[in-house]
């Protein structure tokens, strides 16, 4: 399937909308083959699941042919099972003509004797085993829950038959080459080239019927079906390296700091270099947090990487707007602080009760706020710092990959929307009469592949930066080919 680029979507507000979204909008209706269809039809699964593929069509073929005369031409189970009971024994007497009741017969453990007693009492065979009886169901469920299989292509073509004999589809003899697939595909292998063009035309066919299709039959049977066969997660290993392989690096960064702080008293006073070292530390602080407490592979170290990225970006941005705004670090560091102010002041003034247990000290926060001038002249800034947003910021120093890769996916996880979620909290539960679902990792095993190689590659930018402002030792500029 040909997938849509990102240049081909129409973005109507805030939403980037596919083509097919896009054109559509409101009228368009979602279903789902597996989840919606397949149970309607699973009867034509087992069919095709037990008996060869030509063989098969044929059966069906006399079926349909059969249940035509007796004008009960009718593909979907929820249809049959709710006739009145001398109608369901015409269409099942006809069934049973031509295939044995042992391949229906699994379906008696999902349509139980409660709402459907004619077919349980008709199908049940409780001389056969049960645990075989799930494996059939199974197994022709493997088969067809992708809406593209083979397997499935061969149960669109019946059921289409069954909506042309039973005359509820009709075709214009113009339409050559839908006409030429409904006549021709059953002769055909899957193996010929033919079928490229047929299967197609069959399933596009078959979407067009799926609109009038009622899904709530199909919902209660993987329901119930749920309730009868267990779930297996199963969890992405991935290859981690050795821990102690990966502090080699946070180590030369230490001591690349410790440099620093030794060959630069001249610049202590400077608020630049306050605000630019403050920065590194945190970032290599951030960094030695996922090292020292084995987060590589976490929640947490997406968390934290996301705020190692946007720490660089406030960096390089405040470098890049010094030329322009020669107070700029100053500024930076009075919107910091009034953040502070601004939890403070709420704190101060009681408009919500203090916790005693919290992990906000207000007094601490006092302190702070009023370390460098008298809160009385620090103002509180409500938007973004040097009101350009953080996709700006991002883009005025060049990093927009970083911004549009990385800062994006980690968002995920700072926010906590569901791509997140579903990669590293839940599992995918490999039963396919579950559908596939996802399952929550209840026993905390799922990790994520490895952030390290990340963080190196932001701290090489960090001390890359740093480097026209600050002089770096040779050792680190030489082992890791520092360029300013």
């Amino acid at each position: 399937m040909n997938r849509s680029k990102l240049s081909q979507h129409t973005k109507i507000g805030d939403t980037l909308h596919t083509p097919f979204t896009g054109y559509l909008g409101n009228r368009m209706k979602e279903t789902s083959w597996s989840r919606d269809k397949l149970p309607q039809f699973i009867w034509i699964a087992l069919i095709f699941s037990t008996f060869d593929r030509n063989y098969a069509f044929k059966v069906l073929s006399d079926i349909i042919k059969e249940l035509k005369k007796q004008q009960i031409c009718i593909a979907e189970l929820s249809e049959v099972l709710s006739l009145k009971e001398q109608e369901q024994e015409k269409w099942f007497d006809i069934i049973d003509m031509f295939i044995p009741k042992e391949v229906l017969s699994p379906l008696s453990i999902v349509f139980s004797s409660r709402e459907y007693p004619y077919f349980f009492n008709r199908y049940c065979m409780p001389e056969l085993d049960l645990e075989l009886k799930i494996t059939k169901l199974m197994q022709a469920i493997e088969k067809n829950l992708s809406f593209h299989s083979h397997e499935s292509t061969d149960i669109c073509f019946i059921v289409i038959w069954f909506y042309i004999s039973a005359k509820k589809m009709l075709f214009s003899r113009e339409c050559t080459m839908s006409t030429r697939a409904l006549t021709e595909y059953y002769k055909h292998s899957h193996d010929e080239e033919v079928m490229s063009d047929y299967r197609p035309i069959i399933r596009a066919t078959m979407q067009g019927l799926s609109v009038f299709m009622d899904g709530s039959f199909s919902h209660k049977f993987w329901d119930q079906l749920a309730q009868i066969t267990s779930c297996k997660p199963m969890i992405i290993d991935y290859i981690h390296e050795d821990i102690t392989m990966n502090k080699e690096f946070l180590t030369d960064s230490m001591k690349t700091l410790e440099f620093i702080g030794a060959n630069v008293k001249d610049k202590y006073q400077s608020a630049k270099y306050t605000i630019s070292m403050g920065i590194v530390t945190y970032i290599i602080k951030l960094y030695a947090e996922i090292l020292d407490h084995e987060l590589q592979n976490t929640i947490s170290s997406r968390i934290l990487f996301r705020t190692i990225v946007e720490a660089y970006i406030n960096l390089k941005y405040l470098l890049y707007k010094e030329p322009s705004t020669p107070d700029v670090f100053e500024k930076f560091q009075s919107y910091g602080l009034g953040k502070y102010k601004l939890v403070m002041a709420k704190l101060r003034e009681g408009k919500y009760q203090k916790d005693p247990d919290a992990h906000i000290n207000s007094k601490l926060l006092e302190v702070y706020v009023n370390e460098v001038k008298d809160e009385e002249f620090t103002p509180i800034n409500l938007g973004y710092f040097d009101k350009d947003n953080i996709r700006k910021k991002f883009e005025l120093v060049g990093e927009m990959e970083l911004y549009e890769i990385y800062y994006d996916y980690d968002t995920n996880y700072v926010h906590a929307f569901w791509g997140a979620i579903r990669e590293s909290a839940m599992l995918l539960c490999d039963n396919p009469s579950h559908l596939y679902h996802n399952v929550p990792d209840y026993t905390m095993e799922q990790m994520l592949s490895d952030i390290d190689h990340d963080c190196i590659m932001v701290l090489k930018k960090v001390f890359s930066t740093i480097s026209s402002y600050i002089e770096l030792p040779d050792f680190f500029v030489n082992k890791y080919d520092m360029r300013c």
